[in-house]
């Protein structure tokens, strides 16, 4: 039986395979390589393809940061993104990818910004609600800053 590239989200959220399925199948097979039919992590990745390690790494961070225990698991979106972003600053201050891998990743953030606002919403509004208590109790808290701006003021700066 072929799986379908939907998500069915459970009680508590998207399971780690239909997330990434779904992610193989909207940035293409061919970018992340992984098996839809696959029984465990280990066969979940394909190990003998082109796709550069760094993505492999992230969706098996993923798997472990989320708190898996099997492919049908929960997955967290705010686990993905951060490993989505620690993975991109990793590759950019390495110099160890390209472009395209950094933008690989940028699609796959812009994804789930996509097809899954409304957890990104409330990601966000946790997020900030964290920030009020934090400067409440004096504590300088981090400003979140939303992907396209970034890019934006990054292109400005070039000019």
């Amino acid at each position: 039986m072929k799986r379908k590239a939907q998500i069915r989200a459970t009680s508590k959220g998207i399971k780690f395979i239909d997330f990434w399925v779904l992610v193989a199948h909207e940035l293409g097979q061919a970018r992340l390589h992984i098996n839809p039919q696959a029984t465990s992590l280990e066969k979940f990745i394909r190990v003998n393809s082109d796709v550069r390690t760094y993505l492999h790494c992230a969706i098996k961070e993923s798997y472990a940061s989320s708190g898996c225990q099997h492919l049908g698991s929960d997955i967290s979106l705010e686990a993905v993104l951060d490993i989505l972003g620690e993975t991109a600053y990793q590759l950019q201050k390495d110099n160890s990818g390209d472009l395209f891998d950094i933008e690989l990743l940028e699609e796959i953030a812009w994804l789930i910004c996509d097809r899954f606002a409304n957890q990104v919403r409330e990601l966000v509004k946790r997020s900030e609600a964290w920030q009020c208590e934090q400067k409440g109790n004096g504590a300088k808290a981090a400003t979140v800053i939303s992907f396209p701006n970034y890019k934006i003021r990054k292109a400005n700066a070039r000019l």
